[in-house]
């Protein structure tokens, strides 16, 4: 397991007291106790919950792009990924300003009171967006009543449990989320495998299968939070403080309708859901990376938050680059393997006789895809952190407009190459974007 301290980074001594780059009145000190802090609290256990949603999605994904037609893991797919949309509005209203407010709570009885808040507007959201995806299934022609319905429900009930989830990650308990995260994810993986061994697998059972490990995840992490009264008063001011924090985020989010589902749609209606189904097998294979990249950045927001009250910019900018450093190295041997031996990977995930053969060259771009993604996370994160929710939506705008001027082209033009070439020139844009607004910092 990495190493999260200060002089973790290969080749670089630890910190002297005169070091220019944290150097600021009391700053060593803050600077140790809170990589301290997050070394015992978050760094390794944040990797760890990571790998177990991670795995949990993984043998999900692998296994039904195994036994399902291409043609039909493609709408599987898509619809996944409409459901992974969806939830972004929800992180954007409630976990995003959950990280940053609950982050510096410590009292337990407002924490619990906290929660309780939260929930409430949790499930006023989760009714809409699970309408909001079964209308989506829906508009598709070839999945029934049946397939959308399910796919609603597990939206809804995905939607409470990410909202537990986060707030324990809020408070830099990533240790006591895998439990939860553990009953959600991989018994969703374990219920799709009993399924087909019972011969009853089939789009809405799988669907049904997420939605009952989302009740087990958050019955657990529901309880590990506890609950407490609270009156309709502290609610409204709640809601009225999240949609403050916010409502730039949601509509950066809303860009990704374009910038992401957009271009992959688009990919789907030019070229057939079989393309899609390539796409989603490709996509398995380098979220591979997913534990160490979004444990990085989860843990980047919060402490970002925190670095900033305690210490100032200064500070935040030191732990936030130390962080993404230090997962960048242990990314890039990944990386080089699926880079040199693309083939091996494919065959390693889906079997010699798999019809992703042969798609090579697109695993090698769809790599340096994620190089590129994995540092707007980090920039997306550390800006999060200095409640800079208007400016990330700004970035995301821009990236909107990337994605229409060149990805899209280049996905109706060139099929899954256009899209993955359109994916990385993108974020490249979204990278320039969010350095120009940290920069204004």
């Amino acid at each position: 397991m990495a190493d999260f301290s200060v002089s973790a980074i290969p080749g670089e001594p630890a910190t002297e007291p005169d070091t220019p780059f944290i150097e600021v009145e009391g700053t060593e000190t803050l600077l140790q106790r809170i990589l301290r802090t997050l070394k015992d609290a978050s760094g390794m256990w944040a990797i760890a919950d990571q790998a177990v949603v991670s795995i949990g999605n993984f043998a999900t994904n692998i296994f039904l792009g195994r036994i399902l037609a291409q043609e039909v893991y493609g709408i599987y797919g898509a619809l996944l990924e409409t459901m992974l949309w969806v939830i972004s509005l929800q992180a954007a209203l409630i976990v995003y300003p959950m990280s940053v407010k609950g982050a510096v709570i410590d009292d337990p009885k407002q924490l619990k009171r906290f929660a309780s808040a939260n929930l409430i507007l949790t499930a006023f959201m989760a009714i809409p967006l699970g309408l909001l995806v079964f209308l989506a299934a829906g508009a598709v022609d070839s999945i029934g009543f049946q397939i959308a319905l399910w796919a609603g429900v597990a939206l809804a009930l995905w939607h409470l449990q990410e909202a537990f989830r986060r707030l324990l990650f809020s408070r830099l308990q990533f240790k006591q989320a895998i439990l939860g995260d553990a009953l959600r994810y991989l018994g969703q993986a374990v219920l799709i495998i009993a399924l087909y061994l019972m011969g009853q697998l089939t789009l809405w059972t799988a669907f049904a299968a997420i939605a009952a490990g989302a009740i087990a995840g958050s019955v657990v992490q529901g309880m590990q939070i506890g609950l407490a009264r609270v009156d309709w008063g502290e609610v409204r001011a709640m809601a009225s403080e999240f949609w403050r924090l916010g409502r730039w985020m949601l509509a950066a989010n809303v860009t990704l309708l374009v910038s992401t589902l957009g271009v992959q749609y688009t990919l789907a209606f030019a070229r057939g859901w079989d393309a899609y189904g390539a796409f989603m097998a490709l996509s398995n294979i380098v979220k591979l990376s997913h534990p160490l990249m979004f444990g990085i950045v989860s843990v980047i927001t919060p402490a970002a938050a925190r670095a900033v009250a305690d210490g100032g910019h200064r500070l935040a900018r030191s732990v936030s680059v130390r962080f993404a450093a230090q997962g960048l190295m242990i990314l890039l041997p990944f990386y080089l393997v699926l880079l040199l031996v693309p083939r091996l990977a494919i065959y390693a995930a889906y079997g010699r006789e798999t019809p992703y053969v042969g798609l090579e060259s697109e695993l090698r771009v769809y790599v340096l895809w994620y190089v590129v993604l994995y540092t707007a996370s980090v920039l997306g994160a550390y800006l999060n952190g200095l409640e800079r929710a208007r400016h990330h939506f700004q970035a995301q705008l821009v990236h909107a407009i990337g994605a229409i001027v060149i990805a899209l082209p280049l996905t109706y033009l060139y099929g899954l190459m256009g899209l993955l070439i359109g994916g990385v020139l993108a974020k490249v844009i979204l990278c320039g974007a969010f350095m120009y607004y940290l920069r204004r910092a």
